[in-house]
């Protein structure tokens, strides 16, 4: 099981990238020492977590994986510096079976929470997290509107000063898969699950830091410390 193609994929991680759902829980009951086929690291660092959490596999193979992993593979880290964690709270990942799956990794260890990335970004996940919706807010809507042909032909009007018809109404069509995620409803939470662990398993200083970095302005430090004051009480 730890023989590995030229991108360093083991057969887990490429069962788990193909969604091989019978041939990852086949091997899950066959091996002893899941965790070590687990921990192995590919080209890009990644492990099998890494991979699973980002696989949109069913969140219940994926959260059996999770609970088979020790707290070394949930802590790896691939060249980028993201854990498991990093990825599965990437905002485009934040469908509601992501919510099972991020809890499931918070419930096995909250020690990567205080993982950041490589520089420069030196994110933790909670940061990673807020970034990429960030990101997806400015970038996503801005590249999809680059693509469209109708983008393409008003710039060739304009260019060449030609009037377009305006386009003719479209009746309602139901939601494609895509559309629905990711669900900003769900991102809230997975965003307040991952404070609210940090709050609760971090002191007041570094519970600062993994939320906010070394320079959080005065009002976050006080909903900060407010969090602690309340706590005592």
């Amino acid at each position: 099981m730890e023989a590995a193609d030229e991108k360093g994929r083991t057969p887990m991680h490429i069962a788990i990238v193909l969604r091989r759902r019978h041939i990852i829980t086949a091997m899950i009951d066959a091996l002893e020492e899941i965790d070590k086929a687990l921990r192995i690291q590919d080209g890009t660092g990644r492990n099998c977590l890494h991979v699973a959490v980002t696989s949109r596999l069913p969140s219940q193979l994926v959260v059996s994986l999770i609970q088979r992993a020790s707290e070394q593979t949930l802590c790896g880290q691939d060249k980028d510096g993201l854990t498991p964690l990093h990825a599965a709270v990437s905002f485009d990942l934040c469908t509601a079976s992501q919510l099972e799956v991020v809890r499931e990794l918070l419930k096995r260890s909250t020690s990567p929470l205080g993982i950041v990335m490589e520089k420069p970004d030196m994110f933790s996940p909670y940061q990673y997290h807020v970034f990429t919706r960030g990101k997806s807010m400015i970038v996503a809507p801005r590249a999809a509107e680059e693509k469209s042909p109708r983008h393409l032909m008003m710039a060739t009007a304009a260019k060449e000063k030609v009037t377009l018809p305006s386009l003719p109404r479209k009746g309602k069509r139901r939601p494609t898969r895509q559309s629905m995620v990711p669900i900003w409803q769900t991102a809230k939470l997975i965003e307040e699950e991952l404070k609210m662990a940090v709050l609760r398993t971090r002191g007041q200083e570094e519970a600062k830091r993994t939320l906010y970095g070394h320079n959080p302005d005065s009002k976050l430090t006080f909903l900060v410390a407010l969090f602690y004051v309340s706590d005592e009480i």
